[in-house]
Formats: structure tokens, sequence, C-alpha cells
């Protein structure tokens, strides 16, 4: 997947993704991501794939644990929530970690499922973090 670092360009330049409020949300993410742990000399920034699900990054901070993230707009509609979910749940099972998240416009949530602490947050929220 492609990410623009700016969706100004992004809209400017394609109407392809103009009102896919989820892509524009992932590709915020992103930009921030790169910024808090990307550089034009390493990405620690990839995504995980497979044929039973997927998660949009898997973060590997210098020196740190891997953190599975997922972007979502919502998760308020049942299936995109447990689509989210268990694609999130393989990625930490691949790195082997307890803890993802899940980054959405403005819903909060801790979970606790097999063993895998989700924390569902908003997007400002976590832009916020250090």
């Amino acid at each position: 997947m492609y990410y623009w670092l700016d969706n100004g360009l992004l809209n400017a330049n394609t109407a392809q993704y103009t009102g896919n409020n989820g892509l524009l949300l992932e590709t915020v993410v992103y930009k921030e991501l790169y910024l808090k742990f990307g550089s034009i000399y390493n990405n620690n920034i990839y995504c995980y794939t497979e044929a039973s699900g997927e998660c949009d990054f898997i973060i590997y901070p210098e020196g740190g644990t891997a953190i599975p993230i997922h972007v979502s707009w919502s998760l308020t509609d049942p299936d995109t929530r447990s689509r989210e979910i268990k694609g999130l749940l393989k990625a930490a099972t691949y790195c082997k970690v307890n803890k993802a998240l899940i980054i959405t416009l403005d819903e909060e949530e801790d979970l606790d499922i097999d063993g895998v602490n989700i924390q569902i947050i908003p997007a400002w929220k976590w832009m916020l973090r250090p």
C-alpha cells in the first residue's frame, strides 16, 4: 500500500479517495507514524497481510517491542469490528506481543481478547502521545 503524506495533495491529484474517510484517516495515521518512527534511512513501519486477515501497520520502534496498529473510521458496525479485531489478533500472534491498538475517529475502549490487550483510541488522542 502506498500512502501520501498529505491528504490535501491526495485529494487534489485524484478523486479516487474523496469521501473514503477511513482511508484518509489511515493516511493521517501513517504520516504520524512516519514522523514518530520512520526516517529517510530506515522505515520501521510494516503491514501484516494474509488470506484470513490483515493489520494496517506494525511498528518496530528501535529497541522496543512490535506494536500492531489498525485504523478504522468507526467500529460501530459489528462486521467491521469483528474484521478489525480478528486481523489485529493475528498480527499480535505473529509478532508475539500482547498489546495492540485500533485508532478510530472518536471511539475509545479497552478490550482483553485471547490474552491481547487492545486499546481503542481516538486519533486525536493518540497523536498527542509522545
